[in-house]
């Protein structure tokens, strides 16, 4: 089973604000949160993915957004660096010549392997 990359991100996000404006957590439970979204979620987020567009685009924001909730630096910085390797090849400029910038993985999945 793959990493459900449209869930993942919104999670430390929500928790983020529910840490901040209630006193709904314990310490213990927000710790055991904060492991579980790293022995769960980031080995398999941190390699990206070879699929071209939303999908890395996501697991980049859910890097960045436990790296928030786990005050990681890190791990936050590692999701900046997964998306602005990504994002070049995800918005098409005209400057980029007759195909898009290729992903940082340097597959072009989107166009079928076909540089």
């Amino acid at each position: 089973m793959g990493t459900p990359t449209r869930t993942v991100p919104s999670w430390p996000r929500a928790a983020e604000i529910i840490r901040h404006t209630s006193d709904f957590w314990a310490p213990e439970d927000i710790a055991r949160f904060e492991k579980m979204l790293v022995t769960q979620y980031v080995p398999s987020l941190v390699d990206g993915s070879d699929e071209n567009g939303n999908k890395e685009l996501a697991m980049s924001e859910a890097l960045m957004n436990i790296g928030v909730f786990n005050n990681d630096r890190a791990l936050y910085d590692a999701g900046v660096k997964m998306w602005r390797g990504r994002a070049p090849a995800y918005i098409y400029l005209e400057s980029d010549g007759p195909t898009p910038v290729l992903p940082a993985n340097g597959k072009p999945a989107i166009w079928g392997n076909k540089g």
